[in-house]
């Protein structure tokens, strides 16, 4: 059965959920639907009909898609598949924690689901189970995460601290037939654990169908939500009492609008402003029309050879016009925009620039310049990683019950982000060995910071004999 995490949310789902006794979160609908036309760069500024004295124009306008592009500098800038580390209490649980996530390319999908998260609000990443018969008649269970973004996402009961309940619903096809999806994971009150309670709809008539390859209902045998809701930390402000997050171009869609009405001119201007040859009818080859009349063969649209109008005047028999192009004066304006849209999604005026001549900063460079950039970085961090933390930590519950991986109780997972485009970590390390070297503080203490170790685990690699000399 294949899967596709691109729909829209079917009414059929929401009234089979009305049914099991929810009441479905969709006020953030309408917001979301906005967004991602903004996103996508399909919204209807970009393509739309004009009506000009009667008579009716089509408008389409190029786009650089700034707002895509912010949130994916948002969510390269957080999550890094090489700088991120994953760490826990137990040194032999974070090898098979590492390996998992490097299996399921769990970091690369994380950064995905976040990429489009902070461009319609909100974003999840829900465990998937498949359950395989293995030699012998046992079973084996591969976890894996999966992304969903806002359009797929129906929170179902949730409070101030977090979602309990939640649907993502996406187009599957069994036996080739499209199905919508509907995937709830609740709380059961009877075993006290999570369940994964599955159900198909037959996308052309709304009916219930059945598939030999689902589990209705998976006991998760996990206590914590098998589930993580990533969002900006920014203040929704477009709708009460729901748990839905805002897109982190909300407030900036004029400034959008400014950057890709710039580049939209720029290269119209660069069109316009192409050298231009006007020639006289004697220099242009003839052909017989269908009227058996001698006509010049007609030029294309993007030759630069134009036929002069018999009464121009010219007075000879070509003339070369070449226009004078305004790409500065249109640069200045988009560098105007792109500075609006840094400051507006919280990467500060300085971030974006069209004609940045003096190549790459460094990261002590961004660092010192925009402080605004190192306070929002931090800020999304300290809304997700909770939340990646969490999911993490019911990854190594499941992998425990599901497939007896030795992780003790109350196993704790960090995930230390990569923060090196915001500060400069060679340099950190480099003052930490001096400061270890010195006897300011203990060697453990660089292994936990770099390699994201727990301490017990740090101090004993730290006085092992196989380890570096810090003070060398």
């Amino acid at each position: 059965m294949a899967t596709n995490n691109a729909a829209s949310m079917p009414s059929v789902v929401l009234e089979a959920l009305k049914e099991m006794g929810y009441s479905p979160d969709t006020s953030m609908a309408a917001s979301v639907e906005s967004w991602w036309a903004w996103y996508t760069a399909t919204d209807s500024w970009y393509d739309h009909d004009e009506q000009v004295d009667g008579h009716t124009m089509r408008v389409k306008r190029l786009t650089l898609h700034p707002a895509r592009r912010v949130c994916e500098e948002w969510a390269s800038s957080i999550l890094d598949d090489d700088g991120t580390k994953i760490g826990t209490d137990a040194e032999a649980v974070t090898e098979l924690l590492d390996e998992w996530a490097g299996d399921t390319r769990f970091v690369p999908t994380a950064q995905k689901c976040l990429g489009r998260a902070f461009g319609v609000g909100t974003g999840a990443l829900a465990l998937w189970f498949d359950v395989r018969p293995t030699e012998g008649g046992a079973t084996e269970t591969s976890i894996r995460a999966r992304r969903y973004d806002a359009r797929m996402v129906v929170p179902l009961s949730w409070d101030d601290d977090g979602i309990t309940d939640c649907a993502f619903v996406t187009r599957a096809y069994v036996d080739g037939a499209e199905v919508h999806q509907m995937q709830v994971h609740a709380m059961s009150d009877e075993t006290g654990t999570y369940h994964v309670l599955t159900r198909l709809f037959d996308a052309k008539d709304g009916r219930e169908v059945t598939s030999d390859a689902l589990i209705p209902d998976f006991d998760t045998m996990s206590e914590r939500p098998t589930f993580a809701i990533l969002r900006p930390a920014l203040d929704n402000v477009r709708a009460e009492g729901t748990y839905m997050g805002q897109s982190v171009f909300a407030d900036a869609i004029d400034a959008i609008k400014g950057v890709d009405g710039a580049f939209d001119s720029l290269v119209r201007e660069i069109d316009a402003t192409k050298v231009k040859i006007f020639m006289s009818d004697e220099l242009f080859d003839m052909q017989v029309d269908k009227d058996g009349a001698y006509r010049p063969i007609p030029m294309s649209p993007e030759n630069t050879v134009i036929r002069k109008v018999s009464d121009a005047g010219l007075s000879h028999m070509y003339e070369v016009y070449s226009p004078a192009i305004r790409s500065a004066a249109i640069s200045e304006a988009m560098n105007a925009a792109l500075s609006q849209l840094g400051s507006l999604t919280g990467f500060g005026a300085d971030h974006f620039r069209f004609d940045k001549t003096a190549g790459l900063r460094t990261a002590t460079e961004v660092a010192s310049d925009n402080a605004e950039f190192m306070r929002n970085v931090r800020k999304h961090e300290n809304e997700l990683r909770p939340q990646l933390e969490g999911l993490l930590e019911s990854v190594l519950v499941c992998q425990r019950a599901l497939n007896g991986w030795p992780v003790p109780d109350g196993c704790a997972v960090t995930v230390d982000f990569d923060d090196s485009i915001i500060q400069d970590t060679p340099a950190e390390k480099s003052q930490m060995l001096a400061e270890i070297a010195a006897g300011v503080v203990p060697a453990w203490m660089y292994l936990q910071r770099f390699y994201a170790m727990g301490e017990d685990e740090a101090k004993a690699l730290a006085a092992g004999p196989e380890v570096l000399d810090f003070g060398a």
